[in-house]
Protein backbone atom coordinates (compact mmCIF):
# COMPACT_ATOMS: atom_id res chain seq x y z
CA UNK A 1 0.00 0.00 0.00
CA UNK A 2 1.31 3.22 -0.85
CA UNK A 3 1.48 5.66 1.67
CA UNK A 4 2.25 9.53 1.10
CA UNK A 5 3.53 10.62 4.29
CA UNK A 6 6.83 8.41 4.05
CA UNK A 7 7.30 9.75 0.69
CA UNK A 8 7.69 13.26 1.73
CA UNK A 9 11.21 14.20 2.58
CA UNK A 10 11.84 16.36 6.04
CA UNK A 11 13.28 18.42 3.92
CA UNK A 12 10.26 19.75 2.10
CA UNK A 13 8.46 19.56 5.29
CA UNK A 14 10.81 22.00 6.47
CA UNK A 15 10.96 24.31 4.28
CA UNK A 16 7.50 24.23 3.95
CA UNK A 17 7.01 25.30 7.63
CA UNK A 18 9.63 27.82 6.86
CA UNK A 19 7.81 29.60 4.29
CA UNK A 20 4.31 29.46 6.29
CA UNK A 21 6.03 31.11 9.63
CA UNK A 22 7.59 33.71 7.18
CA UNK A 23 4.70 35.17 5.53
CA UNK A 24 2.62 34.45 8.72
CA UNK A 25 5.59 37.34 10.08
CA UNK A 26 4.96 39.92 6.83
CA UNK A 27 1.21 39.60 7.29
CA UNK A 28 1.67 40.64 10.85
CA UNK A 29 4.11 43.45 10.62
CA UNK A 30 2.68 47.13 10.63
CA UNK A 31 4.21 49.46 7.74
CA UNK A 32 3.97 53.32 8.64
CA UNK A 33 4.87 55.62 5.91
CA UNK A 34 4.52 59.58 6.96
CA UNK A 35 4.69 61.98 3.32
CA UNK A 36 5.08 65.52 3.63
CA UNK A 37 2.64 66.73 1.08
CA UNK A 38 3.26 70.82 0.24
CA UNK A 39 0.04 72.70 -1.45
CA UNK A 40 1.11 75.65 -3.94
CA UNK A 41 -0.51 78.63 -3.44
CA UNK A 42 -1.58 80.21 -6.24
CA UNK A 43 -1.28 84.16 -6.68
CA UNK A 44 -4.24 86.01 -7.69
CA UNK A 45 -5.21 86.21 -11.37
CA UNK A 46 -7.07 88.95 -13.11
CA UNK A 47 -9.87 87.11 -14.95
CA UNK A 48 -11.62 90.06 -16.91
CA UNK A 49 -11.35 94.08 -16.96
CA UNK A 50 -14.27 96.27 -17.77
CA UNK A 51 -14.44 98.11 -19.99
CA UNK A 52 -12.61 95.47 -21.87
CA UNK A 53 -11.23 97.08 -25.20
CA UNK A 54 -7.76 98.88 -25.16
CA UNK A 55 -6.47 100.99 -24.82
CA UNK A 56 -9.43 102.64 -22.96
CA UNK A 57 -10.20 106.46 -24.88
CA UNK A 58 -11.14 109.41 -22.99
CA UNK A 59 -11.38 112.85 -23.11
CA UNK A 60 -9.58 115.02 -20.87
CA UNK A 61 -11.09 115.82 -17.01
CA UNK A 62 -13.61 113.09 -17.62
CA UNK A 63 -14.65 109.93 -15.07
CA UNK A 64 -14.31 106.53 -16.17
CA UNK A 65 -15.72 103.59 -14.23
CA UNK A 66 -14.34 100.20 -14.48
CA UNK A 67 -13.95 97.07 -12.46
CA UNK A 68 -11.68 93.92 -12.33
CA UNK A 69 -12.68 90.82 -11.80
CA UNK A 70 -10.08 88.58 -10.11
CA UNK A 71 -9.89 85.05 -8.43
CA UNK A 72 -7.48 83.41 -5.90
CA UNK A 73 -8.29 80.34 -4.97
CA UNK A 74 -7.24 79.67 -1.53
CA UNK A 75 -9.62 82.80 -0.40
CA UNK A 76 -6.39 84.82 0.40
CA UNK A 77 -7.00 88.23 1.95
CA UNK A 78 -6.08 90.51 -0.99
CA UNK A 79 -4.48 93.94 -0.34
CA UNK A 80 -4.41 95.98 -3.62
CA UNK A 81 -3.70 99.34 -5.04
CA UNK A 82 -4.18 101.28 -8.38
CA UNK A 83 -2.14 104.03 -9.13
CA UNK A 84 -2.55 106.22 -12.76
CA UNK A 85 0.51 107.49 -14.27
CA UNK A 86 -1.52 110.60 -14.61
CA UNK A 87 -5.21 112.02 -13.47
CA UNK A 88 -6.72 110.57 -9.85
CA UNK A 89 -8.92 107.69 -8.83
CA UNK A 90 -11.21 106.17 -6.56
CA UNK A 91 -10.09 104.09 -4.20
CA UNK A 92 -6.51 104.13 -4.28
CA UNK A 93 -6.26 100.92 -2.54
CA UNK A 94 -7.90 98.38 -0.27
CA UNK A 95 -8.20 94.91 0.97
CA UNK A 96 -10.96 92.50 -0.08
CA UNK A 97 -10.65 89.69 2.47
CA UNK A 98 -12.24 86.50 2.04
CA UNK A 99 -15.85 86.82 4.03
CA UNK A 100 -16.60 89.20 0.27
CA UNK A 101 -15.33 86.86 -2.00
CA UNK A 102 -18.28 84.80 -4.01
CA UNK A 103 -18.01 81.17 -3.72
CA UNK A 104 -16.12 80.33 -6.65
CA UNK A 105 -13.33 82.47 -5.08
CA UNK A 106 -13.94 85.42 -7.47
CA UNK A 107 -13.82 89.20 -6.47
CA UNK A 108 -14.18 92.44 -8.12
CA UNK A 109 -12.69 95.78 -7.64
CA UNK A 110 -15.08 98.67 -8.53
CA UNK A 111 -13.36 102.10 -9.14
CA UNK A 112 -13.19 105.69 -10.84
CA UNK A 113 -11.03 107.39 -12.51
CA UNK A 114 -10.50 110.66 -13.58
CA UNK A 115 -8.41 111.59 -16.35
CA UNK A 116 -6.09 114.55 -16.15
CA UNK A 117 -6.97 118.15 -17.66
CA UNK A 118 -3.23 118.90 -18.10
CA UNK A 119 -2.64 119.53 -21.73
CA UNK A 120 1.10 117.95 -21.16
CA UNK A 121 -0.92 114.84 -20.49
CA UNK A 122 -2.93 114.07 -23.62
CA UNK A 123 -1.77 111.06 -24.98
CA UNK A 124 -1.07 106.96 -24.03
CA UNK A 125 -0.73 106.85 -20.29
CA UNK A 126 -1.75 103.62 -18.30
CA UNK A 127 -3.35 102.54 -14.76
CA UNK A 128 -1.86 99.90 -12.99
CA UNK A 129 -3.37 97.72 -10.01
CA UNK A 130 -1.47 95.76 -7.91
CA UNK A 131 -2.77 92.06 -6.37
CA UNK A 132 -0.94 91.10 -3.22
CA UNK A 133 -2.09 87.82 -1.40
CA UNK A 134 0.77 88.21 1.13
CA UNK A 135 2.26 84.72 -0.15
CA UNK A 136 3.33 85.23 -3.81
CA UNK A 137 5.18 87.45 -6.13
CA UNK A 138 2.52 90.30 -6.29
CA UNK A 139 0.18 90.54 -9.41
CA UNK A 140 0.66 93.39 -11.95
CA UNK A 141 -2.23 94.07 -14.29
CA UNK A 142 -2.34 97.22 -16.03
CA UNK A 143 -5.02 99.08 -18.44
CA UNK A 144 -3.55 100.90 -21.43
CA UNK A 145 -5.27 104.38 -21.80
CA UNK A 146 -5.60 107.29 -24.24
CA UNK A 147 -6.82 111.06 -23.36
CA UNK A 148 -7.17 113.14 -25.76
Amino acid sequence: MFNPIKNISIKWVISLLITLFLVSISFAEETSVTANVSVANNKPEVISITPSFSPVVMWQNVVQSFSIQLKDVEWDNITYTITPDYGANSPISGTINNASKLQNSEAFINFTYLSSNEISEIGSSKITITLNDGTNPVTIQEIDLYIF
